[in-house]
């Protein structure tokens, strides 16, 4: 073989190791940027969409509509199930957010999809919980909210539209809970008189899909 040809040979081979390292390049880019956007729709998917509005009633009998709510006090909504390790653990740290809100404008309500009566009755009371506890039994709710994953809280603001559409376990309410609920409760000087028709005109029956 003559040099010319050898020559040849490696500039090719050349070319197509420094195409193959852009190919590689580009590939990872592109999964890099695919995490860093389903990472961000994990957290903030949903966040400046009205919440759908919808009733239900509480273990205790007494009955939730959502839009009873809007223009009164900031609403937070957990989504839980009983096979669900994260969302048991969760409790503690809910009842405490609780108990720390009980002075303030805000409304918390653990919607369990899926689950028994008795079979929840006994969770709260082995937990000790106080917050107010509803059953969606057949996830009608859930899937209004686009439950993808256990636990899911949800806060909403004065105006209805959701300000924090956080998935996986609350393990510190001081810093991913609180802040939220407390920006929202500022509003309530500022919010208009005619909220809750608002509401109603801008609101869906679910959330988009994406």
């Amino acid at each position: 073989m003559n040099i010319s040809i050898k020559k040849s040979l490696l500039i090719i081979a050349g070319f197509s190791f420094i195409l193959l390292v852009s190919l590689n390049v580009a590939f990872i880019k592109k999964k890099i940027k695919e995490y860093k956007v389903n990472r961000k729709r994990n957290y903030y998917y949903y966040v400046g969409e009205f919440a759908p509005d919808f009733e239900i009633e509480t273990i205790n009998g007494k009955k939730f509509k959502l839009s009873d709510y809007i223009g009164k006090k900031v609403i937070v909504l957990n989504f839980f199930t009983l096979w669900c390790e994260p969302c048991k653990k969760e409790a503690k740290e809910l009842q405490y957010f609780v108990d720390k809100m009980k002075n303030r404008d805000v409304k918390f309500i653990a919607i369990n999809v899926g689950d028994k009566f008795k079979a929840v009755k006994l969770f709260m009371n082995e937990k000790k919980i106080s917050f107010s506890v509803a059953l969606d039994r057949y996830g009608k709710i859930a899937d209004k909210y686009r439950i993808g994953a256990y636990p899911t809280t949800v806060v909403i603001d004065l105006e209805g539209v959701i300000r924090l559409y956080e998935r996986g376990m609350i393990t510190n309410a001081d810093v991913v809970l609180i802040p939220t609920v407390k920006g929202c409760l500022l509003m309530k000087d500022a919010i208009e008189k005619d909220v809750l028709e608002k509401y109603r005109k801008d609101v869906k029956d679910k959330l988009p899909k994406y």
